[in-house]
């Protein structure tokens, strides 16, 4: 069985069978097998059964290897098994709100680069980030509270010539904080110079 270049132009094709590195015969071709496999995840071990587990495996000696169609499938199962939402369901969601991505990530506090991930699959979302994206949405009022006045009373840092400034205080006054400080701690904006 051969990868299909016209699905990925760029995807080299590989031919099939290759040398396994276990008993150096070139007898490894993809196969589906039935696997129990170990993920940690939170601090947790699960073991998940997983059925027409896509692998390469050794003819000869017996030997399996796990290839990225692998990995996804146990990602995905991961998932169902934790009862996470998978990507189609988060993209799908979006979609029913007529949001954009950056959108949703602005509204939620994360980087757009996490929520591209979390949609792409190639990371998984915490359960507390999965509780709130559910809540996000289903509720118009979780969505009214997140982009409403409460979050907007604290306001990120911005970079000024040269200098961080953040509001500081209940007045939200501005402060100027050194970005070349003595200190790592003052250098990074965490606490004010003596400017």
């Amino acid at each position: 069985m051969q990868d299909n270049p016209k699905k990925n132009p760029s995807k080299p094709v590989k031919r099939y069978p290759i040398r396994c590195f276990e008993c150096g015969k070139e007898e490894v071709r993809p196969a589906l097998v039935s696997q129990t496999v170990k993920r940690n995840y939170e601090g947790k071990t699960h073991e998940l059964e997983i059925q027409d587990l896509p692998v390469t495996r050794c003819a000869a000696c017996g030997e399996i290897y796990y290839t990225q169609d692998s990995d996804d499938k146990i990602v995905s199962a991961l998932r169902t098994y934790i009862a996470l939402l998978s990507p189609e369901e988060m993209r799908g969601r979006i979609t029913n709100l007529a949001m954009s991505q950056r959108e949703v990530a602005i509204a939620l506090r994360i980087a757009p680069e996490t929520l591209s991930r979390w949609l792409s699959g190639s990371l998984i979302q915490s359960r507390s980030m999965d509780t709130l994206l559910r809540a996000f949405f289903e509720l118009d009022q979780m969505r009214d509270f997140v982009s409403g006045p409460a979050r907007n009373s604290v306001k990120p840092l911005e970079d000024a010539g040269g200098l961080l400034r953040m509001p500081v205080g209940p007045s939200q006054t501005w402060q100027r904080l050194s970005k070349a400080g003595t200190s790592p701690i003052v250098g990074m904006g965490l606490i004010p110079s003596s400017n």
